[in-house]
């Protein structure tokens, strides 16, 4: 009907729509959410405050609550509570997670949503393989894959030089290295105790840590952290009974260990390579991985031979003049003990501080010994100390008469003869030297 029509076509009543309010951030504090004193109104900086600040009002607080020097009943808590705030606020990591969670020590959730097992029985790795069939062939789910690896403890290496010849990384050797260090003990497996079933307690004095801080002032208003080792523990973190203690170690939870270690000297290794022994440093049951033992080779002199660039080898020889003129020969014994005949050519003449080559008679490559480097000879030159006139006219007539100067025209010429530059202390020359230096000598002395 037209009524029902009218009806349907009825404009609807506009909707009132209501303003959605933003809402307001909510303050989260750091201390109501833990239940506990913020850390940084402990130490009285700001959040953003720079890492000097934080050092800079740590100093200052402890010295005024030190209970050394504060005696209120109340300062030694205080002491303690600036002491753990500013171990917290000083690493950066700890106070990333601090500031975002409130709690130092919060680690995230692990990111792998089941346990080792499922409802029916089946690993979590069955899951995914069940669950995508065939094409998870080929891959490996498994727990690990989803968890990040911890950081294990590693100890500190130590580096030990090893003295070596040059004959040695020549033609290689096989040199011995004792190594002293700490071991874990094997009467009690590094627990101090002499009995297994007794757990040894934590040290108070340093709280476990093995050592204690102490202040120093050293002027006004510059203070100074030492930390020393705590003298109740002797640093092992825990207290131990005396008739509780291990009669081997003596609660040390190390003895001391000494082992040989055989470092192979490869043939054309140099002075200064690093041969590592991977964990055979100290021992300690804080720590998971020892360190790495280094031998460092240090490389004696030679008197003959010198090592030049990365696989030559440099000899110095020193010949006369009529070695150098008429040739000559001498027998060198190589690093090797072979013997080398080393001859010059017929005809050929060597100059002072000419250097020769013989090939192939250097250093061997590390990684290939059949290869080797160049033996250079650098010579010098023995010049007689005199000639007599025989000897003087036989060189004239071989190599010809010396050049002469030309005679001047002038009538008055005055010959000069050149002798040996060593002047003697106390002569006339050291004493014109003096004398200018005083001011003398200048044309206008007095």
């Amino acid at each position: 009907t037209p009524r029902q029509v009218a009806q349907c076509w009825a404009p609807s009543p506009p909707r009132t729509t209501a303003k959605i309010q933003p809402k307001k951030p909510h303050k989260t504090n750091r201390s109501s959410r833990m239940g506990k004193t913020d850390l940084y109104e402990v130490l009285q900086v700001a959040p953003d405050a720079s890492q000097s600040d934080i050092r800079k009002a740590f100093l200052e607080l402890s010295l005024k609550y030190h209970p050394d020097k504060n005696k209120a009943p109340t300062a030694e808590e205080k002491f303690k509570q600036i002491r753990s705030a500013y171990e917290v606020l000083s690493d950066p990591e700890k106070r990333q997670r601090y500031n975002m969670y409130g709690d130092p020590d919060y680690s995230t959730p692990s990111f792998f949503p089941f346990q080792s097992s499922t409802t029916n029985g089946d690993s979590a790795a069955n899951f995914f393989k069940n669950l995508f069939g065939g094409f998870a062939d080929g891959f490996e789910f498994n727990e690990s894959s989803f968890k990040g690896r911890t950081k294990r403890k590693r100890g500190r290496d130590v580096f030990h030089g090893l003295s070596v010849k040059l004959e040695d990384l020549f033609c290689g050797k096989t040199k011995k290295l004792s190594v002293t260090k700490r071991a874990i003990c094997s009467g009690c497996k590094g627990s101090g105790c002499k009995d297994p079933a007794v757990t040894p307690k934590t040290c108070t004095g340093c709280r476990g840590s093995g050592v204690k801080a102490t202040i120093k002032q050293l002027a006004p208003g510059f203070l100074q952290q030492v930390q020393t080792t705590c003298d109740e523990c002797q640093g092992t973190k825990m207290k131990i009974a005396e008739g509780d203690k291990c009669p081997k170690c003596n609660a040390h939870q190390t003895v001391e260990a000494k082992t040989i270690l055989e470092v192979q000297v490869e043939k054309g290794m140099k002075g200064g390579e690093k041969i590592v022994f991977q964990q055979e440093a100290d021992q300690h049951p804080d720590v998971d991985v020892p360190g790495d033992v280094v031998a460092i080779l240090q490389e004696e002199p030679h008197e003959t031979f010198q090592r030049a660039n990365k696989h030559d080898l440099i000899v110095k020889k020193t010949i006369s003049l009529r070695e150098a003129l008429c040739g000559f020969s001498f027998l060198l014994t190589h690093l090797d003990g072979r013997s080398l005949l080393i001859k010059s050519c017929p005809g050929q003449i060597i100059s002072a501080g000419q250097t020769m080559c013989i090939p192939n008679e250097g250093m061997p490559q590390r990684h290939n010994a059949l290869l080797h480097g160049d033996l250079l000879i650098k010579f010098q030159l023995e010049m007689p100390t005199d000639l007599n006139e025989e000897q003087l006219a036989l060189l004239g007539s071989t190599l010809g008469a010396p050049a002469m100067a030309m005679e001047s025209q002038e009538e008055e010429m005055e010959e000069c003869y050149l002798h040996d530059h060593s002047v003697p202390a106390g002569s006339s020359a050291d004493s014109a030297s003096s004398g200018e230096e005083e001011g003398f000598g200048f044309g206008f002395g007095l």
